[in-house]
């Protein structure tokens, strides 16, 4: 079991969560939960270990054994666990592959907000409950 830890306020995530269920079928099929982020008293009752700021910013993929996986080493949990996408799981953390698709995952993460402005979900952010952690100045 797998539990899917993603912002609920963002399109591109709730987007992709919504992928994920269509690929999950056949045997296994059930065994990834998903959690909205923007739930923070439930994420840190469940999972006092995370970074409520952190978990806004990046997928967090947790195992039944609380073990945690960030980003891109989260999708490759996913895509393990999915029937669909179990064949080609291994190669998504080849040397190349790992590192592409960890550099591709946070552009992509960091600039989420913007896909939302560009596919018209600019609202579901209106309130700044979903703005990314500031980098600070050094």
């Amino acid at each position: 079991m797998l539990a899917v830890v993603y912002d609920g306020q963002c399109a591109l995530c709730t987007q992709s969560v919504r992928l994920i269920q269509r690929l999950d079928r056949g045997a296994g099929r059930g065994r990834i939960e998903y959690v909205d982020a923007q739930d923070r008293t439930a994420v840190a009752a469940r999972w006092p270990m995370l970074n409520l700021e952190a978990i806004l910013g990046q997928i967090h993929v947790i195992t039944a054994n609380e073990r945690i996986y960030i980003g891109y080493a989260g999708v490759r949990q996913i895509a393990g666990q999915l029937s669909t996408t179990r064949w080609f799981a291994p190669l998504l953390g080849w040397p190349g592959i790992n590192w592409l698709g960890d550099k591709v995952y946070r552009w992509v993460a960091a600039h989420r907000y913007l896909f939302n402005r560009l596919i018209g979900k600019a609202d579901l952010c209106a309130d700044g409950t979903c703005g990314l952690p500031q980098k600070r100045a050094s």
